[in-house]
């Protein structure tokens, strides 16, 4: 067990407003507390369950566009809101990106820079 390590981690925790404490945000902090106590954290937060939402719904879109590669990304940052993002590496030429607070917020997105490059299948 790292002690030094796990007080660091709840002072940092603790110089965050409450305001700007997400569940995401808290339970990022207690996984890294739980993992420098040899502990386990078993739950997901609502965003993390968007982020699994987002990429199975990205990965479907995707296979319509031909040689493609994708990702998303769930960003944690303790002075700004909770965000989803995605991108699709068509042809490696075309990049389609998208970045949202909601997973129907980043696929309308998706959909918006998809027809930037005359895209309809991922509508």
């Amino acid at each position: 067990m790292d002690h030094e390590l796990i007080d660091r981690a709840l002072t940092e925790l603790s110089t965050v407003p409450s305001g700007k404490r997400t569940p995401e945000l808290i339970q990022g902090w207690a996984r890294f507390i739980c993992a420098a106590a040899g502990a386990e954290v078993e739950s997901e937060t609502p965003m993390q369950r968007a982020q699994m939402e987002l990429h199975a719904a990205v990965g479907m879109i995707a296979t319509t566009l031909g040689p493609y590669t994708y990702r998303t990304y769930l960003s944690l940052n303790h002075d700004s809101d909770v965000r989803l993002s995605t991108f699709i590496f068509i042809n490696d030429e075309i990049t389609l990106m998208a970045l949202g607070r909601t997973v129907d917020e980043v696929l309308g997105k998706l959909r918006q820079d998809a027809e930037r490059f005359g895209i309809k299948e991922a509508a």
